[in-house]
């Protein structure tokens, strides 16, 4: 998934009585006073993408004073993340960077000299149609079982909209247009509503899914009944490439692509 972030941010684009006015803080109540101005200041779109990072960030750094931040705290971010993720790009890992630099500068107005790491444009592979039924094919078997008809849906719903995570998450029942098989997304990258398409198999399992919920709800919500979360679909998708031991890698923003490769071949 590519989503451009802003990461030129002031404390003064907002308000300056979220920052500490030159005086010590902890990295914790950094990134909480972050958020406020992402709330206020930018999409929700965009504080629901940060969110991610920011936890990572926390996890690690929780109660580290901010004057103590440098370059050399975030070599030892990148090292950390990458111990987790040994597989993670420097195009994420940039992302990391980014965050660290955003939180630092918003929350003290002092800028850290530390340079993106060498970024490499890569094809983004689509899920293979073998893989798409293995996975399709566990969710309708174990239908019953957990949320694995919502998350059959899930997968449906990036396969044939091209819908991003952020996108989709804010989906509420009211926005389905079942009797023309329509999503209208509300909110989106571009900020412009629009409208994505399904096919007529997937129509007659939302009106099941959906009926007799209420309709301001979300499509798609977790088991607690509350939105999901970016990180919380990517676990999904995770678990499922671990639980079916499929060997090409899965994502929703693979999902989403194959509807690019099947336009593509089209034109072709």
């Amino acid at each position: 998934m590519i989503l451009l972030l802003d990461f030129n941010f002031k404390s003064s684009d907002i308000y300056n009585n979220l920052n500490t006015g030159g005086m010590s803080m902890l990295l914790d109540k950094a990134i909480a006073n972050f958020n406020n101005f992402l709330m206020v200041g930018r999409s929700k779109a965009t504080y629901d993408y940060y969110q991610f990072y920011l936890e990572r960030i926390k996890k690690h750094f929780n109660k580290v004073n901010i004057d103590e931040i440098d370059k050399n705290t975030i070599l030892e971010l990148i090292t950390k993340v990458k111990k987790e993720s040994p597989e993670i790009t420097n195009n994420t890992l940039n992302k990391f960077v980014g965050a660290m630099k955003a939180i630092i500068r918003f929350s003290s107005e002092r800028e850290i000299k530390f340079a993106f790491l060498a970024m490499t444009q890569k094809v983004v592979r689509t899920v293979s149609e073998e893989d798409q039924t293995k996975i399709l094919t566990y969710f309708d078997q174990n239908k019953h079982k957990y949320n694995n008809e919502r998350n059959y849906l899930l997968v449906k719903m990036f396969l044939e909209t091209g819908m991003r995570m952020t996108e989709l998450r804010n989906v509420r029942i009211q926005d389905l247009d079942l009797e023309n098989n329509l999503i209208h997304l509300k909110l989106t990258k571009t900020k412009s509503e629009r409208y994505v398409c399904f096919t007529e198999e997937t129509k007659i399992r939302l009106e099941s899914y959906t009926k007799n919920k209420p309709i301001y709800n979300y499509l798609f919500t977790s088991n607690r009944g509350v939105q999901m979360t970016v990180a919380s679909l990517e676990t999904l998708f995770h678990k499922i490439r671990v639980v079916l031991s499929l060997q090409g890698s899965v994502s929703p923003h693979k999902c989403r692509s194959y509807l690019c490769h099947l336009f593509f071949e089209a034109w072709r």
